[in-house]
């Protein structure tokens, strides 16, 4: 089988070695460890017929036989004048490096396409259950246009603040899947700002009532009233905001104020601030609020119910329209 008869540092330090002494008068098997015996045949067969190796990837064990490197097989056979094997010399350069750089964008692709696989499931997912739902809204309408007793009615009715409720949610995931797979196309024409807050406002309010709050919006001077871009995503964040001051409000106001925070003449950068009298957000929940499915603690949920899309799918929103989002809050 034969023996080391020279290494050099190179060598015993890509397979964790102290010193070329550590290796000189080994079996070549003690740097072999990983090659399967079908690998070293082929290998010997290769050396025998051609006399060399070049660039045969394969990966072996380091010293702690636990490690594992790429390493590309560089080797020659020396024969003497009645041809037998006088020695091998080669190189065995550590290629691990690159083979994870070669390996990086493939895992990327096979990462972005399961997102993709992902999101358009979602979004097929939620088209299909918001055409009966749409079914169900309708229906319990026409049976509230109906003659009921004032029990039936407080059924029905709440049928359809469930359905509202389940909708909203379908709705979130289906701008969720759409953000993640690309494919959200946002409107940009001629709107009336002043107009799109009244009309959120309207929407707004009714929720603002049924808690005792006081609700105030509020356009400074300043602000352009005729924009172009997109009022319907727009009307989504503040209603997505607003709501959640409301849910998290049990006395006092919610206040919606949109000033002026730069004029580039062509553009306009334009504040909405959304401030309420609530229970508050830690500091510390400060860096995870916008993320999916965050909600303040564990208990958030039971007491208050939410997903945790909003607050992210009002960020991307925000984002996908030139702006971003945070917040200023304590318990």
């Amino acid at each position: 089988t034969g023996k080391i008869i020279m290494a050099n540092r190179s060598l015993t330090e890509i397979f964790g070695y102290s010193s070329p002494a550590e290796l000189i008068a080994q079996t070549p098997d003690i740097i072999k460890k990983y090659v399967t015996p079908r690998q070293m045949a082929k290998l010997t067969a290769t050396l025998r017929k051609s006399y060399s190796i070049t660039d045969y990837e394969t990966q072996m064990y380091k010293k702690d036989s636990q490690t594992i490197i790429d390493v590309s097989v560089n080797a020659h056979l020396t024969r003497n004048d009645n041809g037998d094997i006088i020695y091998i010399d080669g190189m065995l350069p550590d290629i691990t490096a690159r083979k994870r750089a070669e390996e990086m964008p493939v895992a990327r692709d096979v990462a972005e396409s399961a997102n993709r696989a992902k999101s358009q499931f979602l979004a097929n997912m939620s088209h299909e259950i918001r055409t009966p739902m749409n079914g169900i809204m309708g229906m319990t309408g026409l049976l509230l246009d109906t003659e009921l007793r004032p029990e039936q009615r407080e059924f029905a009715e709440t049928i359809r603040t469930s359905a509202d409720a389940l909708l909203a949610i379908i709705n979130d995931i289906l701008d969720f899947s759409k953000i993640e797979a690309g494919k959200l196309d946002l409107e940009e024409y001629n709107f009336d700002l002043r107009h799109t807050l009244e009309d959120t406002s309207d929407i707004i309010a009714l929720r603002a009532h049924q808690k005792d709050l006081e609700l105030i919006c509020q356009i400074d001077p300043n602000v352009p009233s005729l924009l172009s871009g997109g009022p319907g995503r727009l009307r989504q964040i503040i209603i997505n905001l607003a709501n959640n001051a409301i849910k998290f409000t049990k006395q006092g106001e919610v206040s919606v104020r949109i000033s002026l925070k730069e004029d580039l003449g062509s553009e306009v950068m334009l504040l909405f601030t959304v401030k309420d009298t609530g229970i508050g957000i830690p500091l510390a929940l400060h860096p995870s609020l916008f993320n999916l499915f965050t909600q303040a603690d564990s208990s958030t949920t039971r007491n208050y119910g939410g997903t945790g899309l909003g607050l992210a799918i009002s960020k991307q929103l925000a984002e996908l329209m030139g702006g971003n989002i945070g917040v200023n809050s304590t318990p």
